[in-house]
Parts: C-alpha cells; structure tokens; sequence
C-alpha cells in the first residue's frame, strides 16, 4: 500500500535549525542509554517547532513516553507520576503542558518540589521537562529544591517564529482514550497515512500507533499489517533498535491470537540478537521476560521460572531497578501459584512486591498485587478475606482512579467467588449490569466475549442450558473467530461439548473435543492444555463405561505431563480420576489408599481447605459402599461441613447434608433423611435457583417414599417434579434414570407391562444412543427381571447378563 521514500529519511533525520545541534548532542551524550532519573530542561518558544524536536527526540533517544498536562482533565501528581513511569516504554520520557496545570504552574511547581523525592523514585528513566523559555525562572524560584537536582538546560527556542511546519503526530496511549476517540484517530491516522506519496522514518511512527489503536479496537491481525508497513518503512533505515521494537509488537499480536510458536521465533532470533549487540541489558530483560511469558502459555514452566531467576532477576538487580524487581517477582509467583506453591506464591507478594510498591507509592500497582493475593486465598478456600481485599483494598482505588476497566475485572473476581458461593443472581447481575456495559462502552470485543461466557457458565449452572449454548456460538464464537483467536476458540468450543456432554450428546462432544481442540493445542505447543483436554475426553469415555481407556489416558497422557510441569493440583485431581475409576471398577483399597496418600497429603501442603473437604468427602464415599457407615458420617459431619460453613459455601452444604441424609437412609432413618432432603436441602436449591440439582434431591425423596411403600407419592414428584426439568434441560441421561426409577415403581406396584415398555422404548435407546455399555447392561437385567415375573422365563433366559463389578455397585444411576 505504502512505501518507504529513502530520499526523505535523510531529511527526517536532522529536522532541527543548526543553532541547536549543539544542545542535541550534549542532551544525547547525558540520557542516552541511561536507566535511572536524569532530570534535564528543555526550552522552548514555538509550539509547532516543540513537536518537531519532541518527535526527532523520540526516534533518535527512544524517548516514545509522551505525556501532556491536559488542562481539562484534572490530574493528581501520582497519577502523573505514573504516567511518566510506564513499565510499557523504555527510554526517556518527555513531559509537556506545565503552563496547563489547571491550577496554574505555581501550584504544580510546589507540589514537585514538595514531593521530588517520590518523583525522583517513581520515574526511574531521565526526564525531559519542557518548559517555556519565559517560564524558566519561575521554576528555579518555585521549586528550587527540585531545580537544584537538574542535570542540565538545553535550549530549543527559536530566536525568530519561522513559517509553521506541517503539524507533527503526537503518539499517545490508544487504551487510555475512549472508543470514539481511539475510533476517530484510526479515521485522522489512516487519512493521513493514505495521502503521503511516500513515507519516512518519522511516518513509520504513525504506523506504529495506527497497529495500537487498531490493538485496543480488537483488531489484531489488521495491526499486524500496519506494523509490517512500519517495519518495511524502519527497515530502510539503520535504526536496529527500532526495528526490533516494532517486530516485538508483531509478536506482541501474534500471541493475542495464540500464534505462539511465531512469536517465540521473533523474540529469539529478531529482538534478543538486536539487544545484545547494543548491549541493551534493559530491553534483552524484558524481551527474555516476554519469551517466559510464551513458554508459561505452553506450558514450560521450569524453563519459564529458570528464566525469569536467572535472566530477568539479576539484570534488575544490578540496575537497581526495583519496579521491574517486583514486576518479574511477582511473574515468578504466577508460576509458582500454576504449580501449587500457594505459600511461597503468597510469601512473595506480600513480602517482595507490596512493601516496594507501597515505598514507591504506587496505588494501582499495589491494588494490583492485592488481588493477586486474593487470587491465591481464593484457591485456597478463604473466599471471605479474597472477597474483602476485593471490595475494600481494589474497588476503592479503581474507583479514585477512574479506572473503569480494572474495575470491571474486579468485579468479575467478584462475582467469580459468589458463584463459587452458590450466589447465582447476585453473581449474574453483576455481569449484566457492571460488566457488560463497561466493555460495550470501551468497545472492548474480547473481554465482552468472555463475559458473556461467564454469564452462559452461571445460565448453566442454573439450568438453562439451551440459552448457555445460544450465547457460546452466537456470542462468543464469531469474536473470536473474527479476531484470530484460536486458543479461545478452542476454549469456547470445549466449553460447548461441555453443555452436549451434560445434555447426554456423548458422541459429538467427544467430536468436539477429538478434533476441535487436541488440534488446536498440539498446533500451539500447549501441552497442558492438551493433558487437560486428554482427560476431558476421558471423562466421556468413563461416562460411556469405557473404564479401561478412561484409566489409561489418566495414566499414560495426563499424570506424566503434570509430574514434567511439577504442577502438583493437577497431579492431585487426575489421580482422584483415577481413583473414582477404580472405585466404581471394585477396587475400594487403592481407591481408598489414593486418597490418603496422594492426595490428601498435597492439599494439606497446599493449604486448600475446600479440596481437602472434598477429598475427604469422597473417602467417605468409599467407606459408605463397604459398609463403614458410621466413619463415613463422622467425616461428613466433623470435617466437610464444617469447612464449607467456614467457606460460606451454601452448595456444597447442601450437597454434603444429602449424602449425610443418603447414609440415614441405609441405615433405616427414613425420617431423619426426608426431614434434611425437604428442610435443609430444597430451600437451599430454591435459593440458589439451581433446577438440576433441585430435580436431583426431589428423586432423593422420592427414593425414601419408595422405601417408605408411598408409592403414589414417589411416582407423582417423578412425573412432576423430574421429569419436567431434564426435560427442558435436554438431559438424556437423567430422564432415562428417572424413568428407570417409574419403572422400578410401577413394577413394585404390579404393572409390569408399563414397566416393561419403559425399559425398552425409553431406557434401552437412550443408552445405546450414549453408547453406554454399563448401563445398557443393567437396564437390559431389569427387563429380564420384569419378564421373570411375569413368567416368561424362556425370554428373561435369552436376555444379556447384566454388567458386574468386581465388590463394586452397578453403574448407570440405577
């Protein structure tokens, strides 16, 4: 589209009036290269001839920091401070509009003076302060203090005002405008690009800035194609830091789409060998740091960690840069935090970021960090102090910041711990009502995409699965296919197989996750993804009661891949898959010793309290089917409720008080069973709006009038009150139990012909559709059965021998 102009690039390379070459030079001889604060003087008398300087300055010095005092948007000093302290930009920084200081510049000169020690700690780069030359001694008289530190004046005004020049761009922060702004600039930049014959050096800039706003509209790939043009246009000229910069920001788009192996290349072979010639230790940091940032995507968390400890770490260090310390310490924490370190993560956020982040004085970096805390107590089971620091330590600043943005996100953390609470309505208005217009007002396609993801998560949970599936591919898909996102298109599409899988849609989910995703992070390198995929799929596989390929992908294509990342939840959770296998299989004592031994021992490391309820819970499970019933109640009662009384957790209460109620049951008190199922349980479904589970406990009751010869009863809230809801829910599964359950009735009340006709026109073909053997096996048992009494000894004879475990109950919900 556009080309290079050589020609002009010798132009564009000394744009400045000869009597200020001098200056330059010496301005260039103190900055450049520099890392710490240098604060440096310019003057000027000509705003047009400013820009010019200000932009040259900008190519020749890095210093691509721009920041105006806008006198219509009224800004603290800290925020200003934390303008000019972007960890996004290296170089120097300029910084303009004093004079527009809506309380005048003596105002803003007392306040620099005042806190020129923070200043000084907050910008840890030189500082070029334009300034006005007939304001000149009004700074050395109205912060002297701040005066005496500068290390020199540099003299651009002109001593006569020429004809102005064509006005020069400004590059500014396309995220920290408004969408119509941002979309308005894509407008001025794409019509001023457009109308040059050819471009030069300083075009190659605007470039630049037209890939970032195109970025921020979500964009990608058309920014990739301004910042190729960019690069055609830098690659004209000598500038090789530049040029690495500008393939960084290709890489930059190409991980957004989840193009990983592309980006890694550019980082290794196009930047870091550009940074180590200059001996740019600074950037060949944050260049290593950025290729951690790939291999972490991928899963390579110890090459990731060696990284970050011994590339990026000690380069700070000697830097005495401490931002950038706790920045990549706390990138050592995500990691730790990925592979179960939850109290080392933890140490490290409160001990080596928060005091450097409050010593810098630092509100949104400290914000920041503080949710990363509550990320970890979330994980480990202390929702009430992680949903504190969110209301009381982050909103407050994002609110005194005016940070809409980070806000939502807060919010949504928010309500990610009332739906694990059970809170479905509050979590949902949330999203509705804080979230999505946040993001349809910045016009930020991705992260309403993933927020209408969440709302599909909790339209699920409540029971509304056919609106949960409508939103992932009317509302979620087509973003992320127009953006060239494939990782989340992947994401998106297991989580649509995780709606068919529910709805009983084996074979399709199965499909999905078989040819859909395995493609997808095999294409990325994304190996645990692919292990977390792998045991998806054996989960289909284990509800079809294919048991034996379920247990090999556990063992041979999962634990291997956690024990290589050291991620040692995730060996905890795949290995209790194995043990439901194996329980379900007869194999009660390693089931059993699983548990005890592989992972109780790591949640109590880890500190998690609500997996460790959860996997005591399922021990109990075990020694309830061999009979040790009174053990197993103890466990419910003395350490799953508890827990989750503790955890504020209404869900799993009510889920634990059922199975405390199932044991009542087996032991013959009916009445204590039907008093927790219809007062302790319902209410607490009711309240949560959960259909399914609702349904669920209902066929509980029904189960206990059964027992109790209430027949009549049992059959109407099996007809009423399941039947409906799975139904309109589209699960298959659960209506042929349900209706196993009316024949089982009906049978015990002598009408074997309906519950013969149950069996094989609604049972039968429901489990050979799921390819269920298992249950396929049991139902067929019942029919022969029904035949049995009925006298037809000859037919129940010729029918299949129902399915055995070795000791273990028989499957399918029967």
């Amino acid at each position: 589209m556009l080309s290079p102009d050589p020609m002009s690039d010798a132009q564009a390379s000394w744009p400045l009036r000869s009597e200020h070459s001098g200056a330059l030079l010496r301005l260039r001889r103190l900055v450049e290269n520099r890392q710490s604060f240098v604060l440096c003087f310019l003057t000027y008398s000509d705003s047009a001839y400013r820009e010019t300087v200000a932009v040259f300055l900008a190519e020749l010095l890095n210093a691509w920091l721009r920041v105006a005092i806008d006198g219509k948007a009224r800004v603290g000093t800290e925020e200003l401070f934390g303008r000019l302290s972007d960890p996004t930009y290296v170089g120097p920084a300029q910084l303009n509009g004093l004079e527009s200081w809506p309380d005048g510049l003596d105002d803003l000169l007392t306040r620099l003076n005042y806190r020129r020690e923070a200043f000084a700690a907050r910008c840890q780069r030189p500082l070029l302060i334009w300034i006005r030359r007939r304001d000149l001694q009004t700074v050395a008289t109205g912060a002297a203090d701040l005066w005496a530190w500068r290390s020199g004046v540099f003299d651009f005004a002109l001593s006569e005002v020429p004809a102005r020049a064509e006005p020069r761009h400004v590059r500014t922060d396309p995220i920290a405008v408004d969408r119509p702004a941002r979309q308005q600039r894509l407008v001025d930049l794409q019509r001023y690009l457009h109308a040059r014959p050819s471009l030069n050096a300083v075009d190659a800039n605007l470039l630049v800035e037209l890939g970032d706003v195109q970025v921020s509209l979500g964009h990608p790939e058309e920014a990739e194609q301004s910042y190729s043009e960019a690069l055609t246009v830098v690659s004209a000229t000598d500038d090789r830091r530049r040029r690495a910069i500008v393939r960084g920001r290709i890489a930059n788009t190409l991980v957004a789409r989840g193009v990983l192996e592309e980006a890694l290349r550019i980082r290794r072979e196009e930047e870091i060998p550009v940074y180590e010639r200059l001996g740019d230790e600074r950037s060949l940091a944050i260049t290593r740091g950025e290729i951690a940032d790939i291999l972490e995507l991928r899963g390579d968390l110890e090459e990731a960690l060696r990284i970050r400890r011994e590339e990026q770490i000690p380069v700070y260090e000697r830097l005495g840069d401490e931002r950038s310390l706790a920045i990549a310490r706390g990138k050592i924490a995500d990691i730790l935090e990925l592979r179960g370190d939850l109290e080392e993560a933890l140490r490290i956020r409160r001990e080596e970021q928060i005091p450097v982040y409050e010593r810098l004085g630092e509100e949104r970096s400290l914000a920041v960090t503080r949710g990363e805390i509550a990320d970890i107590l979330e994980l480990r089971g202390d929702l009430e102090e992680a949903l504190r620091i969110r209301r009381e330590k982050q909103v407050p600043v994002y609110e005194r910041l005016g940070d809409e943005r980070s806000l939502a996100i807060t919010r949504s953390k928010i309500a990610d711990i009332l739906q694990l609470r059970g809170d479905l309505d509050e979590a949902l208005r949330i999203r509705r009502e804080e979230q999505v217009p946040v993001y349809e007002r910045l016009g930020d396609e991705r992260s309403l995409a993933i927020t209408r993801g969440k709302i599909a998560d909790i339209l699920q949970l409540r029971g509304d699965p056919d609106e949960a599936l409508r939103i992932r591919r009317e509302e979620e898909i087509p973003v992320y296919e127009r953006l060239g996102d494939v990782r989340s298109l992947a994401i998106t599409r297991g989580e649509i197989a995780d709606i068919l899988e529910l709805r009983g849609d084996l074979e399709e989910a199965l499909r999905i996750r078989r040819e859909e995703e395995i493609p997808v992070y095999e294409s990325l390198g994304d190996v645990r993804s692919l292990a977390i995929t792998r045991g998806e799929i054996a989960d289909i596989l284990e509800l079809r009661g294919d048991l034996e390929e379920a247990l090999r992908i556990r063992r041979e294509e999962e634990i291997p891949v956690y024990e290589r990342l050291g991620d040692v939840r995730s060996l905890a959770i795949a290995r209790g898959k194995i043990a439901d296998i194996l329980q379900v299989r007869g194999g009660l004592d390693e089931a059993l010793r699983i548990r005890r031994e592989e992972q109780i021992p790591v949640y109590e490391r880890l500190g998690d309290e609500r997996s460790l309820a959860i996997a005591r819970g399922k021990i109990a499970d075990i020694l309830q089917v061999r009979g040790d019933l009174d053990e197993a109640l103890r466990i419910r009662r003395e350490e799953e409720i508890p827990v989750y009384e503790r955890l504020g957790d209404e869900r799993s209460l009510a889920i634990t008080r059922g199975q405390i109620a199932d044991i009542l049951q087996t032991r013959g008190k009916l009445d204590e069973a039907l008093r927790i199922r219809r007062d302790e349980q319902i209410p607490a479904y009711e309240r949560l709006g959960d259909e399914r589970s609702l349904a669920i406990a209902r066929g509980r009751i029904a189960d206990i009038l059964q027992a109790r010869g209430e027949l009549d009863e049992a059959l109407r809230i099996r007809r009423d009150e399941q039947i409906p809801v799975y139904e309109r829910l589209g699960d298959v599964r659960s209506l042929a139990i349900a209706r196993g359950r009316i024949a089982d009735i009906l049978q015990a009340r002598g009408e074997l012909d309906e519950a013969l006709r149950i069996r094989r026109d609604e049972q039968i073909p429901v489990y050979e559709r799921l390819g269920d053997e298992r249950s396929l096996a049991i139902a067929r048992g019942r029919i022969a059965d029904i035949l049995q009494a009925r006298g037809d000894v000859h037919e129940a004879l010729r029918m299949p021998a129902p399915a055995t475990v070795d000791g273990g109950p028989s499957g399918g919900g029967e």
